[in-house]
């Protein structure tokens, strides 16, 4: 072979690998797009995934707030009821103690008082 043979071959096995790793780069270049994009797929799923937990969480805990702020105004309620209960028996008990008890209603008039009938007391101060 002459030298130019040589130089020649030479020349086209250099090219023949600069095109090998040219095709070398680009296909690894497209296994990492491919890569990228299943990331960004699997990225996108967990976004969603997470968003639809978030959610369902956000609604459990409305849901929750809700019935124990309901439950506490119930409960708050029957406690004014029985404080308001107590205050009115205490109020009863107090004036019966101080005014004694109240004549009790009749379906009957009243009739007037005779000169017989007892007088009211008279409290002394």
């Amino acid at each position: 072979m002459s030298l130019r043979e040589q130089w020649n071959a030479a020349r086209e096995q250099r090219q023949q690998e600069i095109q090998l790793r040219q095709q070398q780069v680009q296909e690894s270049r497209d296994r990492t797009q491919k890569d990228l994009s299943e990331i960004q797929r699997h990225r996108e799923t967990m976004a969603k995934a997470l968003k639809n937990s978030l959610s369902d969480f956000h609604n459990t805990l409305q849901t929750t707030v809700a019935t124990v702020r309901e439950d506490t105004r119930s409960q708050q309620q029957q406690v004014w009821y029985a404080a308001r209960q107590q205050r009115q028996a205490d109020y009863s008990a107090i004036r019966e103690y101080v005014w004694g008890k109240p004549p009790q209603a009749s379906k009957t008039p009243p009739q007037k008082p005779t000169p017989a009938s007892p007088q009211p007391k008279e409290r002394s101060q």
